[in-house]
């Protein structure tokens, strides 16, 4: 064996032990030596993703298939981090040509399977997941994965079906427990007490800082349903702090002076005087923006609208985010939010029109509802001046209490729910940011309070449903009866009718949360005072902000 090829074998035996750094030290001195070592290359792609360099590992694995284009591990791989970048076309693309390569391979029936499931598109997931379980791939991913797509669609007895199959086959398996703990979270299932000593069994026992994140998450759950709050917030803590150490080993952080000083940046540009010099670049009333902090009611108020007859539901479109980051670069260059081009307002606001459009080219209105859109309001209100934009408010500890007690797939998402100082940061620079939006965006957003639409959802919808300019519908009462694909931590409860054991659900903890309900003592008490007026005559009269209270 050679010197190159001893060296490799050593590099896959250190990344497949979590020896992240040493394993790609090793990949650069092989690549160095042999530019055309094209398993190194792939393998350096999977690395980097691996280590929150998903974009560098993108260019490493395309480089190991300019060199070997009939490797369909090569062009599965490229479709399962193309996919994590939110990239559902060309990750669709890349695993058709893996197939293309290698239709007998069974992994990659599996990894279309997964590709689908993230585009919502379950038929077709169904399909080529039944393919990889024919072709003798895991039969417990399999069922894993088949028990992701029955979630997402809401047929929760055949999530549940599925689950407890793969937990047959294989017990081992944190994403299946943590996909089950969802429906205890909503009460549509209860771990068993032959289940608990196997979960904990694997919470203690796993060498992984992200399995144990997974099983401390579940066992919260399961404390958090039976009404045992200490030991439920015991686990969150820890599961957090756990997902933190494995966000660090993949080379991921949070700083959260970081995200303050972009809202200082989007505070000082967009001033008034500034948005009203910005020309308006398309009137189309199509876009729904729904914003607000994570777990406050985006998903619900998405779903209730999706359900009304013209009116498609677009989910957590990552659209304006990416925009912003290839015009303006990281956090830190946002100085550059002054030298704004109307040719890039214009073909920008194009471009969204169009994504709109092939969600659904025939509903009349189209919900676009990822909650950190409230960053991007100044662009999107100035671009589109008869959008809707909702703003979902919730009391903070129970939006807090929320985050805190979700272990969310995305890394940044996770890092900064991860400490309750952290949350109450963050959630002090997006309270501040949103009433700097009422100030210079008077009359453009309509608050919608979760407390009050629960408690009287058919007042709140008609209101709801007058400001985006559309006729009542009675369909939107019956929302959990909708038929489509929710991939979001609510996936569960929007199939559900609604319920009120989540109004108020920080009294539970409000011990543990003291030290964030001090950070935030302010905003909790202006939120209070908002919140409690009673319901007016006409609500829609308010001179500068809408409040549907």
């Amino acid at each position: 064996m050679s010197d190159i090829s001893e060296l490799f074998m050593r590099c896959v035996e250190m990344q497949k032990a979590g020896e992240h750094a040493i394993a790609a030290q090793g990949y650069a001195a092989i690549l160095r030596a042999d530019p055309t070592h094209a398993d190194a290359w792939h393998l350096s792609g999977l690395l980097a993703h691996q280590l929150g360099r998903s974009s560098d590992g993108i260019d490493y694995i395309c480089r190991a298939i300019e060199l070997d284009s009939t490797n369909a591990e090569y062009w599965s791989n490229l479709a399962a981090i193309q996919m994590a970048l939110g990239q559902g076309l060309s990750a669709l693309v890349a695993v058709d040509q893996a197939i293309a390569t290698n239709g007998a391979l069974s992994a990659t029936h599996f990894q279309k399977g997964r590709v689908h499931s993230k585009r919502g598109q379950s038929e077709q997931a169904m399909v080529a997941l039944k393919k990889a379980r024919a072709g003798g791939f895991d039969p417990a991913l399999v069922a894993l994965e088949i028990g992701t797509v029955l979630q997402s669609i809401g047929d929760l007895a055949g999530c549940v079906n599925s689950l407890e199959e793969s937990l047959q086959l294989n017990a081992d398996q944190p994403s299946a427990w943590l996909l089950l703990s969802r429906l205890v979270t909503a009460s549509q299932y209860r771990f068993s007490a032959a289940q608990l000593p196997i979960m904990y069994r694997l919470f203690e026992q796993t060498q992984s800082a992200k399995d144990r994140a997974r099983m401390a998450f579940s066992l919260a759950a399961h404390f958090d349903h039976v009404g045992e709050y200490a030991k439920a917030f015991e686990h969150w803590t820890t599961g957090n702090e756990c997902s933190r150490q494995f966000r660090s080993v993949q080379g991921q952080t949070y700083d959260p002076a970081t995200r303050t000083r972009v809202v200082d940046d989007l505070i000082d540009v967009f001033s008034s005087r500034f948005l009203q010099s910005l020309q308006p670049i398309l009137y189309s009333p199509r876009p729904i923006i729904v914003v607000g902090m994570p777990r406050s009611g985006t998903s619900l108020i998405e779903q209730m609208l999706a359900s009304h007859p013209e009116v498609a539901a677009g989910g957590e479109l990552s659209f304006w985010p990416v925009a912003f980051e290839r015009q303006f670069g990281p956090p830190e260059t946002r100085s550059k939010l002054a030298t704004l081009t109307s040719e890039w307002r214009k073909s920008t606001a194009n471009n969204y029109a169009a994504v709109l459009n092939e969600i659904s080219p025939q509903m009349r209105r189209v919900v676009d509802k990822l909650p950190s859109n409230y960053l991007s309001l100044g662009l999107i209100a100035s671009a589109f001046p008869n959008a809707t934009i909702i703003h979902c408010c919730r009391d903070p500890r129970d939006i807090c209490l929320s985050c805190y007690g979700q272990l969310f797939d995305d890394a940044q998402l996770q890092l900064s729910t991860s400490k309750l100082s952290w949350l109450a940061q963050q959630y002090h620079d997006y309270a501040r940011l949103m009433q700097h939006w009422h100030r210079v965006l008077p009359g453009r957003i309509t608050d919608v309070y979760y407390e009050r639409l629960v408690q009287n959802p058919e007042v709140q919808l008609r209101r709801l449903l007058k400001t985006c300019k559309l006729p009542w519908s009675a369909n939107c009462l019956s929302f959990h009866r909708k038929q489509r694909t929710v991939q979001t931590a609510s996936a569960v409860q929007v199939r559900q009718p609604l319920y009120q054991s989540s109004r108020g659900r920080w009294t539970k903890y409000e011990t543990q949360l003291q030290p964030l309900s001090d950070l935030l003592k302010n905003w909790i008490a202006d939120y209070g005072a908002v919140s409690d007026l009673e319901i007016l005559d006409d609500p829609m009269n308010r001179d500068s902000t809408q409040k549907i209270a």
